[in-house]
């Protein structure tokens, strides 16, 4: 139904008596019609809030199987790096990957503390110290993920992972 605004336009809206023609438009049919759409109001609220509810357990799940962001405070050889963190994946690695393999200091913050772990740099990883990564600190070996890096980083070596710079007008 179309009903003429005060502007002179025409604004639609909605009469619940529209939906009961069999009986003549009364007010006890649009009275439970307006009941029938508020309740699917509700409802669709209910399952819209329900989808926000299952991301959130999602990343609960997650952050208990050891799925963290963290940032690399440092990157060095199994010998030149500093002590360990909570977990530390040099003491679980082969004679043969402390020799030949890079590891980082990974560092977060959770419940008001910051949290280190060492992790393995998996082989042909470019990650240095600065860098932003996700990984899962529990299972050692599980490839560091950059998400992002200083920004002089990728200015100096024109990372391809980060946006390109924009174009400079010619004159």
């Amino acid at each position: 139904m179309r009903k003429p605004s005060f502007d002179g336009a025409v604004a639609i809206y909605f009469d619940p008596r529209a939906l009961c023609p069999a009986r003549g438009g009364d007010r006890a049919c649009a009275s439970q019609a307006r009941r029938l759409i508020a309740m699917a109001a509700v409802g669709t609220g209910c399952a819209a809030s329900l989808s926000g509810c299952s991301t959130f357990l999602e990343d609960v799940s997650a952050f208990q199987e050891g799925w963290r962001t963290a940032e690399v405070t440092e990157v060095a050889s199994a010998l030149g790096l500093r002590a360990g963190g909570r977990t530390d994946c040099r003491q679980t690695a082969s004679s043969q990957q402390l020799a030949a393999s890079s590891f980082a200091r990974l560092s977060y913050r959770s419940g008001g503390s910051k949290h280190s772990h060492v992790v393995v740099v998996v082989d042909g990883s470019r990650v240095t110290a600065g860098d932003i990564v996700f990984t899962n600190v529990m299972r050692c070996g599980t490839p560091l993920e950059v998400r992002s890096r200083p920004m002089a980083d990728s200015i100096k070596t024109g990372s391809s992972r980060e946006p390109d710079q924009l174009p400079t007008p010619n004159f």
